[in-house]
C-alpha cells in the first residue's frame, strides 16, 4: 500500500507502511472492520527507531505491529467496543467507574484529544509485540487490548509470588521495555504493548 501524508500544525508528516520495513504486521482493527487500512502506518522517524530497536532483539526476532496511525473514526468504534467489554466484565460498576476505566485504556474523550507527535493520530505511537525466529509471539501474559490490570507494563514486577508462565511473561516484557526505551520510545504504563515516539 502507498505511503500516506498527514498535515499536523501546518507541517506535512510522512507516514510509511511498516510492512515495508520488514516488520510483521497484523492490523487488528482492519480485521475487526473498524479500519479501512490493510496495513499499519507510522511516521518515518518511528519506523527508523523501530529498525534500531530491532537490532537489540535476539537474533532472528522481530516486532509484530498491531496498530499505529489511527483515524478518529476507528477510535470511535474502538471506544464503543471497549465500553461494551467493560460493562460485560464489570456488571456492578457504576458509570463513573466505567468512564475512568475507558479513559485509562482509550484516553480522554475524542472532543478533548489534542494532536501530539507521540499519539496514534499522528502516527507517533505503535501497539506491538515481539515474535521469535519462527514468527511466534512471545508470551507477554495477556493479549493485545486486554482491559484488566494484567495489561499494565509492570504488573508482573509487582505481583508475588509468580507462577512459571508469569515469570516468562515478566522476562519477555522486560526485553520489550529494554529495547524500546534504549532507542527513545516511551511506554504507556497501563498497556505493555503501547509505545510512543515524539520526534
Amino acid at each position: 500500500m502507498k505511503n500516506k501524508k498527514l498535515k499536523f500544525k501546518k507541517v506535512i508528516l510522512k507516514l510509511v507502511d511498516l510492512a515495508g520495513y520488514g516488520f510483521g504486521v497484523e492490523p487488528r482493527y482492519y480485521f475487526y472492520g473498524w479500519s479501512k487500512m490493510k496495513s499499519c502506518f507510522a511516521r518515518i522517524s518511528v519506523a527508523k527507531r523501530l529498525l534500531l530497536a530491532k537490532k537489540y532483539l535476539p537474533k532472528g526476532y522481530n516486532f509484530k505491529i498491531w496498530d499505529s496511525f489511527r483515524t478518529k473514526a476507528t477510535e470511535k468504534l474502538l471506544r464503543i467496543s471497549f465500553r461494551k467489554r467493560l460493562e460485560n466484565l464489570h456488571p456492578n460498576w457504576n458509570e463513573e467507574k466505567i468512564r475512568k476505566a475507558l479513559i485509562l485504556f482509550t484516553g480522554p474523550p475524542l472532543l478533548k484529544i489534542r494532536l501530539k507527535l507521540r499519539n496514534h493520530f499522528t502516527g507517533g505511537a505503535v501497539d506491538l509485540t515481539i515474535v521469535d525466529e519462527r514468527g511466534k509471539e512471545l508470551d507477554m501474559g495477556t493479549d493485545f487490548d486486554d482491559i484488566t490490570e494484567k495489561a499494565a507494563l509492570n504488573y508482573f514486577e509487582k505481583k508475588k509470588p509468580l507462577k512459571p508462565l508469569e515469570k516468562i511473561a515478566k522476562k519477555n516484557r522486560r526485553l520489550l521495555a529494554k529495547v524500546m526505551k534504549k532507542v527513545g520510545f516511551r511506554p504507556y504504563l497501563a498497556e505493555w504493548w503501547h509505545w510512543s515516539y515524539k520526534r
